[in-house]
């Protein structure tokens, strides 16, 4: 009888750019520092980092994805990772490279600096991190755009995406797009919010590719409307008769090594420690605590450095409050809100909200006339459900359940009239919702 034979299950080979199996075991892709020669893997268990050609646990051998010759030149990684000192002492030195390529103000300069350490750990957030630089049309973002695409993570110039190049690129790389935009297009926009939030999948036929990434987009023109683009960090850059200029090619080089070592290392180091910022942000906007998360969640052990950075962030917050109430919805709330004040009304009808929606909308200025129809549906987006009141037309019930909730919307939109008039003494919503506040407070 021949002896048994035990056969070996075959190996899985599996092209790789970087994985993170704990906290003490990180796969990085690094550049071979050999001429022509491919990418190499780093390996980190904890304490210390090594350079190998492949890597194998629970019988999987990964091995560096194979970028392509055109990526592969584009793509600027660390050769290694090199101590940096503290997150303090990295954050200034970053935030000095940043002043000196922008002459940004200080509060911006901060910001800018937090936002290419979320880069460094986007695949942490649930949301990528997206900044949008404005600069004028006699301005220049070349110094600036030059020193992001040397610091953050994984740069990539693309000439303005679209969800079609998104797809063609590697995106397993999570790589940070780096784009200027001449026109800010449905089809752009539509690329940014494909690729803001983490899991989300761009399906074409039988194949699914997750786009999120983080973006860095230079345009002439602000934002419009910064929801359409996911609320990105948005910074103008200031006009300046002095000159500024880019790096030569061996400084460029020289500086590039330096912090894409030491940003690599800081990433091996921190990556578990990356969380919500221990801060209240219950005054603050869900944009804005999104925004809070990522830039401030990435700086980790300096909690002075991180309520800095959620501090400056109330401007950008205000300025969304205010744009929030001139949103159709707040002031059809303000309309509502009118009613649940006004002892004529047990019911209010579509029509005569209507009347008091465009009411509003002429006191301030605006030309536009909505329709009852229109009125009826941003009621339906609201969560208010019209239904048959007296007279047999279409309109809204208010018990005192509808008006409790139509009073909980007016603080969340920050309605006007709520900020200027105050609460009524003789409503019993007003007064649920001003104790609401006192406890809060």
């Amino acid at each position: 009888m021949s002896p048994k034979t035990h056969e070996m299950a075959p190996e899985t080979v599996v092209p790789t750019c970087g994985e993170v199996f704990t906290k003490d075991l990180i796969l990085e892709i690094v550049r071979s520092e050999a001429r022509n020669a491919g990418p190499r893997l780093l390996t980190w268990n904890g304490k210390h980092a090594t350079l190998v050609e492949q890597f194998t646990v629970n019988g999987v051998t990964y091995v560096p994805l194979d970028l392509g010759a055109a990526i592969g030149r584009a793509l600027l990684l660390p050769a290694r990772a090199t101590e940096y000192g503290s997150t303090r002492q990295l954050f200034n030195e970053i935030a000095t490279l940043v002043s000196r390529a922008s002459r940004l103000p200080n509060s911006a300069v901060i910001l800018v600096a937090s936002w290419v350490f979320a880069t460094w750990f986007a695949d942490r957030l649930p949301v990528a991190p997206v900044l949008w630089i404005t600069s004028s049309p006699t301005g220049s973002a070349g110094p600036l755009l030059q020193l992001l695409t040397l610091l953050c993570r994984r740069a990539l110039l693309v000439t303005e995406p679209t969800v079609a190049t998104l797809r063609s690129l590697p995106m397993q790389l999570r790589p940070t797009i780096v784009t200027e935009v001449s026109t800010i297009t449905p089809a752009f926009l539509k690329a940014l919010r494909a690729s803001n939030r983490r899991g989300t999948l761009s399906v074409v036929g039988n194949k699914a590719v997750d786009l999120y990434c983080p973006k860095i987009v230079v345009s002439h023109q602000p934002l419009r409307d910064p929801a359409q683009a996911g609320f990105p960090l948005e910074i103008a850059l200031p006009l300046s008769n002095e000159h500024i200029p880019q790096l030569d090619a061996e400084e460029s080089e020289r500086l590039g090594s330096e912090f894409q070592e030491k940003l690599l290392m800081c990433r091996l180091v921190t990556w578990a420690k990356v969380t919500t910022p221990n801060f209240d942000l219950g005054e603050y906007t869900a944009p804005t605590r999104e925004l809070a998360h990522i830039l401030a969640g990435c700086i980790v052990d300096d909690k002075e450095l991180q309520g800095k950075i959620v501090s400056l962030l109330r401007p950008r917050d205000r300025e969304i409050q205010v744009d929030r109430t001139l949103l159709l919805e707040s002031i059809v709330i303000e309309g509502l809100w009118a009613a649940c004040h006004d002892s004529r009304y047990g019911d209010v009808s579509v029509t005569d909200l209507t009347k008091s929606v465009n009411s509003i909308l002429q006191g301030r200025g605006e030309s536009q006339e909505v329709s009852p129809e229109t009125v009826g549906w941003k009621l339906r987006g609201l969560g208010l459900r019209t239904d048959f009141i007296t007279g047999g037309r279409k309109g809204l019930q208010l018990p005192n359940e509808t008006r409790a909730v139509i009073h909980n919307l007016a603080e969340a939109y920050g309605v006007r009239t709520l900020q200027q008039a105050g609460f009524s003494a003789s409503c019993s919503a007003c007064t649920d919702l001003e104790q609401k506040q006192k406890k809060t407070a």
